[in-house]
């Protein structure tokens, strides 16, 4: 549900299996909001005062983003097809050198980011979704405010958000889906055939044309999904992270999780979660 990307040729993980590490972050007290991985030596995160980091060789760095606006989203297609969106209506893009500003849209923030294609951005901002085609923006209003964004193909888009319920794109907006969970969910995961979604203290799931309810056990407000498989899925908020093994989630509090989690993303089996004062922790699964 993240994406293409290739595994590359990586280092030795020096993470254990099955555990919880904290990776050093090349920045203090920095809100670190999204994280996506293009391969296991390629791994970018996105947060606060333009911050970019960067890990490969098993060592975070700091790039240079060229803005100083706080960056809320971060997906790509490839490891040199990056996108990254931020507050004032930033959008910018890596082709594997340096991070480019990509037009003008408006004053607005950006928050979340899906791309089915280079040409084919989509961009949750307030009370609507923008797309940039590569060339220009344009932009369809949505009820509440969207923040969440999930996508399996071109045509299979998913967003969610505060008062938003759910919006569902195939070619055209079906707006205002209720997973039965009310009008405010937090986290969009997406599937081809399932889709999740994460409300007050439970989860949802969309299968065979029906949303069913289930609960996090602990009264979890998750932000983010990443799944290995529909029966392995990871998913992160607060202070506490669920996996869910095809029949029911279990939660726990990972050493070092002490700060607010925004952000889950990964590749595989390995995958990386990030927050607030610079949170970096890693997992990889036998």
């Amino acid at each position: 549900m993240d994406g293409p990307a290739t595994t590359g040729d990586a280092p030795a993980d020096p993470c254990e299996p099955d555990t919880w590490c904290v990776e050093e972050a090349p920045v203090a007290g920095t809100l670190l909001s999204a994280v996506w991985v293009a391969d296991l030596d390629n791994v970018f995160a996105v947060g606060g005062g333009g911050t970019i980091l960067h890990r490969t060789n098993n060592t975070w760095t700091a790039m240079t983003s060229g803005t100083t606006k706080d960056l809320r989203g971060v997906y790509g297609l490839a490891r040199d097809d990056i996108w990254a969106a931020g507050d004032g209506g930033t959008l910018l893009h890596y082709d594997g050198n340096v991070w480019s500003p990509q037009g003008a849209f408006t004053s607005e923030d950006f928050g979340a980011i899906w791309a089915a294609a280079s040409d084919d951005v989509y961009i949750t901002a307030g009370g609507k979704v923008v797309h940039w085609n590569g060339q220009q923006f344009s932009s369809r209003n949505l009820p509440g405010t969207v923040f969440a964004i999930a996508g399996i193909a071109a045509n299979d888009i998913w967003v969610t958000g505060e008062s938003a319920k759910i919006d569902h794109f195939t070619g055209t907006w079906e707006t205002g889906i209720d997973a039965g969970g009310g009008a405010t969910y937090f986290g969009i995961a997406a599937f081809p055939g399932e889709t999740w979604v994460s409300g007050f203290s439970q989860t949802f799931r969309f299968a065979n044309t029906t949303w069913t309810p289930v609960a996090t056990t602990t009264g979890t407000v998750f932000r983010g999904f990443y799944g290995i498989s529909p029966t392995n899925l990871w998913a992160a908020g607060q202070n506490d992270v669920g996996h869910y093994d095809g029949s029911a989630w279990s939660v726990e509090s990972p050493a070092g999780a002490a700060a607010s989690i925004f952000g889950i993303g990964g590749l595989g089996a390995s995958f990386w979660i990030v927050g607030n004062d610079s949170l970096i922790l890693h997992r990889r699964e036998r």
